[in-house]
């Protein structure tokens, strides 16, 4: 009679074939499959002023988008601002992310100081694992053009590949732990005072153990002194021990309402909080190491018969249909990959939030207005460090 418990599932699966259309033939389309299943098991127990709510889930997270017609070079041709393309699409994903979670949420409220207090506490536990296939790139682009550079190409060649090798694959593990403790307290029974704090962690927000390589930081070291704005290399090559997981993610709340009439028809609220978010862990966790395992390349082609300039090589209509091992040897030889790096002093993003508002009664209706602002610092973005 003092508890009860509920176990639920959901699986959904979803296909969209799309990304075709236009400019774009059908065979460029991607099939963009997604899988998500969700398994929770929740408990409650409650005794006098006393809640417990404990709940246990399983998540499995699974997008998986792939080219429809697989196989196929992709030509790209460029007209006036229009790039009409053919063959298959240009990459295959597979997503999935295995996560246990664990909660627990105590309610009390029989707390009486001044007015009723109703506290809640709780505690929150989610452990991921991540294992990704990330082919971008994988099928070659050939691009055309009428000119490239002061060269005629008159579409008869293409004057660029763009295509990414490598090893696809990352398996990771990242755990996010959150806390909180807050303070529903009604000095009167027209004001209620929400008080708050928050405490979360993520063990692996922005790889915190990667260690550039050492052909990048050669790379670096040698060129830095050239770029537009030289790095500091301390902040930008990763030792594996130069960045720390943030503890600082303290984040208060505040919030109240109160009825200006006795009968609770005009009422006025508001509240303020900092919040920390996470950065995404596919563009940095992920791409920060794929850049260099599964590097794209860029090959630049001299006009079909033409001498092949400095930076150039020439080109082969067997190159529409060759192997992956022939083109990985085309562009290792002649190609240039991207390095991405990240700045061991950079914050997680932060916002701070607040509102203010008024809601009134009228006969069966009720209706509000609110302006609510958010103020956001430490927002993660990239830039060309060498053009």
């Amino acid at each position: 009679p003092k508890s009860s418990m509920e176990f639920s599932f959901s699986n959904r699966a979803e296909t969209d074939v799309r990304d075709f259309g236009g400019s774009q033939a059908v065979q460029t389309a991607a099939n963009f499959r997604q899988n998500v299943a969700i398994a929770q098991l929740k408990h409650s127990y409650f005794s006098g002023d006393w809640l417990n709510e404990a709940k246990l889930d399983y998540t499995r997270f699974r997008p998986n988008p792939s080219p429809t017609e697989p196989g196929l070079a992709s030509r790209e041709f460029l007209y006036n601002n229009t790039n009409a393309v053919i063959g298959s699409n240009l990459s295959t994903q597979d997503f999935i992310q295995g996560a246990v979670g664990l909660r627990d949420d105590i309610t009390y409220s029989g707390f009486d100081w001044a007015g009723h207090h109703v506290i809640k506490m709780g505690l929150s536990a989610d452990l991921a694992k991540y294992d990704i296939v990330k082919d971008n790139d994988g099928t070659p682009r050939f691009e055309y053009k009428d000119v490239q550079n002061g060269s005629t190409y008159n579409y008869a060649s293409p004057f660029e590949l763009r295509y990414g090798t490598g090893n696809p694959n990352v398996n990771t593990n990242n755990n996010q732990i959150g806390t909180y403790i807050q303070d529903d307290w009604s000095p009167t029974s027209r004001l209620t005072l929400n008080l708050g704090i928050r405490w979360d962690y993520e063990s692996h927000m922005l790889n915190y153990d990667y260690v550039t390589p050492k052909n990048v930081v050669d790379t670096l070291t040698r060129y830095n002194s050239q770029l537009i704005t030289p790095l500091d290399l301390g902040r930008y090559i990763s030792t594996g021990t130069n960045r720390k997981p943030f503890y600082g993610a303290f984040q208060p709340r505040l919030g109240f309402s109160y009825a200006l009439d006795e009968r609770g028809m005009t009422t006025i609220f508001g509240g303020f909080g900092i919040y920390y978010d996470r950065s995404q862990f596919d563009l940095f966790a992920v791409d920060e190491t794929q850049k260099l395992t599964h590097p794209t390349f860029n090959v630049q082609f001299a006009p079909r018969g033409a001498v092949p300039a400095p930076g150039q090589v020439a080109w082969n209509d067997s190159y529409l249909t060759a192997s992956r091992a022939t083109l990985d040897n085309l562009v290792h030889t002649s190609g240039r990959p991207e390095a991405w790096l990240i700045d061991s002093k950079a914050n997680v993003p932060k916002s701070n939030q607040w509102n203010i508002g008024i809601r009134q009664v009228i006969d069966e209706y009720t209706v509000s207005a609110t302006y609510a602002a958010v103020r956001g610092v430490d927002q993660m973005t990239l830039g060309w460090a060498n053009f």
